[in-house]
């Protein structure tokens, strides 16, 4: 074995690359990129961390504007909702409450506004339209259009509506084989939907429940759609009609 010794001016390797055809080894060494050598110090620029004190500023001046949270915002927070969802929520249930009050005598109030007013909302999970569904969604649209109190958040009707009938189906008892069928719609999809509508009608209770400008418009019909939304959310959570809640909650 051949040692090598680094300290040569030339190594081994080098002069073994030199023996190659059309390799020439050369002492030049590159030109230097300035002539004259620096005058100032090799660092500049920064300062010493012994030099560095914190300059504390004490200002008498008052905050010019403060924020505070509408009690709206604030119950919306607590939930863990969307602002938006809290929003949309609040206008469809104001809507229902002008309903049963008697103030408003051209929509009308039921289940069906519920699970539509929940899946309108940005928390919600739409559910992909096949064409097979188009004619289906479409007429739904039609029949409940007085029932509506939201419009879609992404204006998307169709997917929103079909989410609103599939979970109508599941309160009507319906099998998830039958809705798979029926629908397209998979049990781990049905069940987040399911879990995701119970969770919005749950706040939708609470909104209703603490919103004194609601309770102020009519005591009665106050009790009338927080009864209504908890029965929905019952059925809802358990798959079943109305008229055997009693035995399962």
């Amino acid at each position: 074995d051949v040692k090598e010794d680094w300290l040569d001016e030339v190594p081994s390797w080098a002069n073994s690359a030199a023996s190659v055809l059309g390799i020439e080894l050369s002492n030049q060494r590159e030109p230097e990129r300035f002539e004259r050598r620096r005058s100032g110090p090799p660092i500049f620029g920064f300062k010493k961390a012994i030099s560095i004190s914190e300059d504390v500023v004490n200002s008498s001046e008052s905050q010019t504007m403060t924020y505070l949270a509408t009690p709206l915002g604030a119950r919306i927070s607590r939930l863990y909702l969307n602002p938006l969802s809290g929003r949309i929520l609040r206008d469809g249930l104001g809507k229902a409450m002008s309903v049963l009050s008697g103030r408003d005598e051209f929509l009308q109030v039921s289940p069906m506004s519920l699970l539509h007013l929940v899946a309108c909302t940005p928390d919600f999970l739409p559910l992909w339209l096949r064409k097979s569904d188009y004619d289906r969604v479409q007429s739904s649209l039609h029949v409940h259009e007085r029932e509506m109190l939201g419009t879609a958040v992404d204006h998307d009707e169709d997917r929103r509506m079909k989410g609103a009938l599939v979970l109508q189906s599941w309160m009507e008892e319906e099998t998830m084989s039958s809705i798979e069928k029926e629908w397209g719609v998979q049990p781990g999809d049905l069940r987040s939907r399911v879990e995701l509508a119970e969770w919005l009608l749950y706040a939708s209770r609470r909104i209703v429940v603490e919103d004194d400008e609601m309770s102020s418009m009519d005591m009665k019909a106050h009790e009338t759609l927080i009864e209504a939304i908890g029965e929905v959310r019952s059925r809802v959570r358990y798959g079943c009609k109305s008229d055997i809640l009693g035995l399962v909650s």
